[in-house]
Formats: structure tokens, C-alpha cells, sequence
């Protein structure tokens, strides 16, 4: 999720801590959360809609303590977390951003802003249900996939039975043929054990062959079912989270795949095995058993104590690092202005500071991680010890043999090396379970409506063909928490008109675009194509997926690295080449590239460079040309075109007859438009015809002066 969603997850940590479970989404819909984030009001209005009784304080440190908990602190003036503990000398909170931690008082002091919310159950709170367990979800990813499942947990636990009789071999090799001097059982001995070493080599091998097929398979439903979901997810989805962090998902399908067919399966064999283990070592001692089993206890419970330690100095090394790469950047960024200003020395501190700060931070983070790889070393050493001693004074006091301490060495080892196993698959459980976590954000979001047709309309060529015919009927649509954007909107827009829709920055005018083809769907009201297939119209949320006609042209278009010709036709051979040719010339971007070098077949840089911005965008709306759409959204698409060429794009659309809309903050841009309309106040305000043309007669500063005019009046 994204920072400002911030508040919305504290709240959904607060109602678990009570005994209500909801997801992130159902919470941030009844907060409010706009793109500008959560208010502290928003929250308390949130929580009181579900049964809780919430209060807001102003209060220091020790105040806190007095409060009761779990509490949601305004955290820096940008951010909320949630207070979980407070201790003499650290306090613990849970931050969205970065997960659980625990911070000094003097870090506390000087994030928290001094204001807090405190939370109690009322009258009308209502504890739910559960949400299934960590290791639960991760076993649901085997879902037709038991079988290889089981049969790689009884590989492995056949590997173990194995491997458990060396223990039997090494006491009979002590006791018989060193002590007894029985010569005639070196053979048999010697061929066992090698018999133990092939049987297990070639269960190893059938093991990790099992594990790579069944690894592959969970990896690529994994990725298949995200990448699936991501052309079924309305927009809003993507609005709402980063563009790069969404497209690396995918690589964590890999991380769940592995964790799955290995840790995950080596929980059951582990466990199996330690009870093993465990078993037969009471048939050699039950004292032994009882000093192997409780070290080992002992040893988790440092573990475990450990381990949190290192999740929050990892926690703090990676907002160290994150913190120094931004210094590092910024200072790049500005080094050329802090040179000419003098400034220079004041930046080169503040990235030192940075850098010592990571520098800092990796150093403790390190010395934690070397006391946790020490552990189960020093901790395997004290307990072979301590067997030795005890065993020691068995063999003088009971009569026990050498060889039988010797075997009860060898199976302890083997019960630590399964005990600390699960130390490895703590952490490689908890990393898969946050990458299913990120990856459960789009396969548990609700898709597209479940009336839309399947998306294979397109490949069929049974999808209605626009006509190019638009109404809006009682549109209204606001972002929550702000002024809408359109209230009760109606507008029918015929095939073959074109359309100017004004609006200032900010007012709106991307969202109307995105209302118009579908990608948002209203709070109200319908958007309606008239289908050429039948002269009906659809809802577009119906069939918008799939339907043929429509063209949007976005006003940051993105172009992937490749040839241009890729780049215009999205990757389709099948476009003929009149149709790319005419394209690129109504776009008034033909001439430019057969004057580069290897024209169509040349190269583009990712994001578009090596073109200007003016020259991506009509290669954007050459893009949206190549599918001979009978509707074609303009968001903005030509504000950085000069004003000729703007105007012959416009009369070559104009030409080919199809509708067009133009969404725009220059009055200009709409001289040789049909009709034009001002975005303002929700509502859409028509201009006089005259008003919309006059600007073509006028100097260029005269239509500059009248656009600003008309956006502040």
C-alpha cells in the first residue's frame, strides 16, 4: 500500500488488537483515504462506525503511559503508527511502513508530535472471525499439487529413517569390534554404512528433483494467477500503489514457490523427525533425553528473543539505507544549484551524515546477526558437553556403554541439526509470508464486475464496435474526502463530433477522461456507447474490456525500450502498413522518423528518450490511431505541441470522422472544436460558439492571454 494509507492500517491493527478482523481495503474505503492521505478525525469517525469508542489526546511521554493501549500516534507530522508497549527504557510500536519495532525514548521523542488516539470497546463492537493462519495460506498455494507435495515429506522422512541408523552402526562399531575385538562385523559394518550412503543419495536425488518440479509449477501459477489479475483490476488499484513496486511482485512468486516445496515441507519432516529422534534416545537414556530436549528449548527461547532483535535492527539499517540513498540523490540532483550558491559544503555534511548514519546501523545490525549464527554453534557445543558429563557418570554409575554414549552423541546431533532447522524456516516462512502478503493485494482485490463478458470477446471479434456515440446520464463522482467532481452530469456527445472539455489543473480533467472510457466507474450514473453491432448501448463497465472503438491517450505516455515500430503498434506484426502509415502521419510524426536513422526500425529509449516530450506525445497518439478507434480520449495529449502543429493533428482527425474528445487547460487547443465545455464546480458548463472559435483569429499571446483568463474568471 501506499504512505497515505498510513492511518487506515494503524486502524486495521487497532481492530484486531480488540478482536475484529477487516481488510486494508474495507478500512481505508470507510476512513476516507483520498490521495492525500487520512485525517486524524477521519479515523475517529471510522472506528466509532464500528463499535469502537475512540478519543483523541494531547499528551507527552509519560502521559502515554497513563492512556490505555494499543493507542495511534501522529507520527513526524506525515505518518501514523501504532503504540503496542511502553518499558523503562524502549517502546514498541507497529508501523505500517516498516512492521513492528522497537524504538529508544529518545528516537520516540523526536518522531512523536504529541498527539494520540486511544481506543475501547463499546456497546455495539462486534468481535469476527480469524483470518486463517500464516502457514495455512502458504499450504493453499499446493492447491492440486498434494500429491507431489506428500510424495516429496515421505522422501524426505525416508531419508531420515535412513539416516537414523548410523547412530545404531557407530555404537556396534564402538562396542563389538573396538571394544570386543570382533573382527568378523568391520564387512558388515563397512558395507552398511555405504549401503546407508547410496540409499540416502538416491533419495536425495528423487528429494530435490521433486522439489524443483513442484518449486517451478507453484512459481508459475503463482505468477500466472498476479499477472492475470492485473488486466482485471479496476484502475483505482493501480492509482493507488507505485508502478514499480507493483510490476517486481511477480519475482516474490519464486520466494513463495521455494518456501512451499522446502521450509514449508521441512516443517513436517522436522517435527516428525525431532519426535523420532526423541524416541529412540529414550530407549539409550531417559536422563539424556530430558537434558538434550530441554537445551533445546532453551535454545528457541533465545532464538526467538534474538530474533526480534534483528527484525528491528534490520528495520532501522533499512531506513538508514533508504534515508542515505535519498541524500545521495538529492545531492545529485542539486549539486550544480549548491555550487553556484556556495552551498556546496552544506550538502557534502548532509550526505556524510547519511552515510555515517548507514555505516552506523550496519555495524549493530551486524553484531546482532553474529550472535544469532553463533547461537546454535555455542549452543550444540554446551549441550554435547554436557551429555558427555552426564554420560560419563551413567557409564561409571549404570553400566552404560561407550558405544551407547557415543550413539546418543550422534542422535542429539541429529535432534539439534532438526531443532535449529527451524530457526531458517522461521525466517524463510515469515519473508514468503510477506511476499504472499504483497501478492494477495491484487489476487484478493476485487476484479472486474461479474457481469462483464470473458475477455476472449476480443479474439472472437464478437465485442460490440463503438459508433463513437457517448451520453452521460446523472454522472456524479467524487474522490472521498474532497470536492466532487461531477454531480449529476448529462451530456450526449453524437458520432463524429469533436469535443473540448476545459478545466485548470487540478479540476479534474484526468479523472473525467478515465470516467469517459470506463477505467474509473462513476459514484453514480451511467457512462453509455452507442454499439454499432446492434444501435444499442452498454454500460461501460460491462464491456469497456473488451469492446472495439475506443482509444485513450494518456498525458505522460510511456514507451518501453525497443524499435519504434514495436512502440507504435504495441507489439503488433499484424498492423498493415498503411494503417501504421497513416497513423504516424495524422499524428504529424511520420516525417520525423523516417528522417532518424532506420526509421520504424530504430531505436527508442525506455520512457522515450531520445524523443522530446512534444514528439512522445504524437507518437502516443499515433499509438492510439493504429486501432482505427471510432472514439478517441485526449487527456491533455497535445499541451505540448506549438500551436500549428496542434492545430494540423486536430484537422487530421477531424478528417477521418471518427469522435474525439479533448481534455485540456488551454483555451486555445479548442479553436477548431465543435462544442466546448468548462469542467467547474461538478458541473459542465457550455461555452458560446464564438468564444470557442475566436481564439483562432487572435495572436498567439492574444490566446494564451485569453486561456488564463478563462481559468481564473
Amino acid at each position: 500500500m501506499e504512505t497515505a494509507e498510513c492511518g487506515a492500517a494503524c486502524l486495521a491493527m487497532v481492530l484486531a488488537a480488540f478482536g475484529r478482523w477487516e481488510s486494508l481495503d474495507a478500512v481505508r474505503d470507510s476512513c476516507g483515504a483520498s490521495r492525500d492521505g487520512t485525517s486524524a478525525a477521519d479515523l475517529v469517525i471510522a472506528a466509532q462506525a464500528r463499535g469502537l469508542e475512540a478519543q483523541a489526546y494531547s499528551r507527552d511521554l509519560d502521559g502515554l503511559a497513563k492512556l490505555p493501549l494499543p493507542q495511534i500516534l501522529f507520527w513526524n507530522f506525515d505518518h501514523f503508527v501504532v503504540l503496542e508497549r511502553i518499558g523503562r527504557r524502549e517502546i514498541q510500536i507497529n508501523d505500517p511502513a516498516f512492521g513492528r519495532r522497537i524504538v529508544s525514548r529518545a528516537e520516540f521523542g523526536a518522531s512523536f508530535t504529541g498527539v494520540t488516539l486511544t481506543f475501547r470497546r463499546g456497546p455495539d463492537f462486534r468481535v469476527t472471525a480469524r483470518p486463517r493462519s500464516t502457514l495455512l495460506r502458504l499450504f493453499d498455494q499446493l492447491h492440486g499439487s498434494w500429491a507431489a507435495f506428500f510424495a516429496i515429506v515421505f522422501t524426505s522422512a525416508v531419508m531420515v529413517v535412513v539416516g537414523a541408523l548410523v547412530p545404531g552402526l557407530t555404537q556396534i562399531f564402538v562396542d563389538d569390534y573396538l571394544t570386543e575385538g570382533r573382527s568378523n562385523l568391520l564387512l558388515p559394518l563397512f558395507a552398511a554404512t555405504i549401503a546407508v550412503g547410496l540409499f540416502n543419495a538416491g533419495f536425495g536425488y528423487l528429494y530435490l528433483h521433486g522439489l524443483l518440479l513442484l518449486r517451478t509449477k507453484i512459481n508459475a501459477v503463482v505468477s500466472a494467477r498476479y499477472i492475470w489479475s492485473m488486466f482485471h483490476l479496476p484502475y483505482e488499484f493501480f492509482g493507488r500503489r507505485s508502478a514499480v513496486e507493483i510490476s517486481s511482485r511477480p519475482q516474490l512468486a519464486m520466494q513463495v514457490a521455494n518456501t512451499v516445496s522446502g521450509p514449508a515441507a521441512q516443517i513436517v519432516v522436522n517435527a516428525t523427525a525431532m519426535v523420532g529422534y526423541a524416541a529412540v534416545m529414550l530407549l539409550y537414556s531417559p536422563l539424556l533425553t530430558a537434558v538434550t530436549v530441554g537445551l533445546g528449548a532453551v535454545e528457541l527461547l533465545i532464538l526467538r528473543q534474538v530474533s526480534r532483535r534483528v527484525q528491528d535492527h534490520a528495520v532501522r539499517l533499512q531506513m538508514a539505507a533508504g534515508q542515505a540513498h535519498a541524500a545521495s540523490v538529492q545531492g545529485v540532483a542539486l549539486l550544480e544549484q549548491a555550487r553556484a550558491t556556495g552551498s556546496d559544503g552544506i550538502l557534502f555534511n548532509r550526505m556524510i551524515q547519511a552515510e555515517a548514519e548507514l555505516v552506523n546501523a550496519e555495524q549493530s545490525s551486524g553484531r546482532v546477526l553474529h550472535l544469532m549464527a553463533a547461537l546454535p554453534y555455542a549452543m550444540s557445543r554446551i549441550t554435547t558437553l554436557v551429555i558427555l558429563g552426564a554420560g560419563t557418570l551413567l557409564i561409571i554409575h549404570t553400566g552404560m556403554s561407550i558405544g551407547e554414549l557415543v550413539g546418543f552423541l550422534a542422535l542429539s546431533g541429529l535432534f539439534s541439526a532438526a531443532l535449529n532447522a527451524f530457526t531458517g524456516i522461521g525466517t524463510a516462512v515469515g519473508q514468503a509470508t510477506a511476499a504472499l502478503g504483497r501478492l494477495g493485494d491484487a489476487l484478493d482485490h476485487s476484479t472486474t464486475p461479474a457481469d462483464a463478458p470473458p475477455i476472449r470477446a476480443v479474439e472472437t471479434g464478437s465485442a460490440p464496435t463503438a459508433t463513437g456515440g457517448v451520453r452521460f446520464r446523472g454522472i456524479a463522482f467524487a474522490y472521498p474526502g474532497s470536492p466532487a467532481i461531477l454531480s449529476e452530469a448529462d451530456l450526449t456527445i453524437a458520432p463524429g463530433e469533436a469535443i473540448g472539455l476545459l478545466g485548470g489543473s487540478g479540476s479534474g480533467k484526468s479523472t473525467l477522461a478515465r470516467l469517459i472510457v470506463g477505467l474509473v466507474p462513476p459514484d453514480k450514473g451511467d457512462v453509455l456507447y452507442e454499439a454499432e453491432d446492434a444501435g444499442q448501448t452498454a454500460r461501460a463497465t460491462a464491456w469497456i474490456r473488451d469492446c472495439r472503438g475506443i482509444a485513450f491517450v494518456d498525458q505522460q505516455p510511456f514507451f518501453p525500450r525497443g524499435s519504434l515500430r514495436s512502440a507504435v503498434t504495441f507489439w503488433n506484426d499484424g498492423v498493415p502498413p498503411a494503417v501504421l502509415s497513416r497513423a504516424l502521419a495524422d499524428a504529424e510524426i511520420r516525417d520525423v522518423i523516417l528522417g532518424r536513422p532506420g526509421g520504424l526500425d530504430g531505436p527508442i529509449g525506455e520512457n522515450g528518450t531520445g524523443f522530446s516530450v512534444g514528439e512522445q506525445q504524437r507518437l502516443a497518439i499515433a499509438r492510439a490511431l493504429v486501432d482505427q478507434p471510432r472514439l478517441l480520449v485526449l487527456d491533455d495529449a497535445t499541451s505540448n505541441l506549438d500551436e500549428e502543429t496542434e492545430a494540423r493533428v486536430i484537422e487530421n482527425l477531424r478528417r477521418r470522422g471518427i469522435t474525439f474528445i479533448l481534455l485540456t487547460s488551454r483555451l486555445g487547443a479548442t479553436a477548431h472544436l465543435d462544442r466546448v465545455f468548462r469542467l467547474a464546480g461538478g458541473h459542465l458548463h457550455p461555452l458560446e460558439e464564438q468564444t470557442s472559435r475566436a481564439p483562432a483569429r487572435r495572436s498567439a499571446p492574444a490566446q494564451r492571454l485569453a486561456a488564463v483568463g478563462s481559468m481564473t474568471s
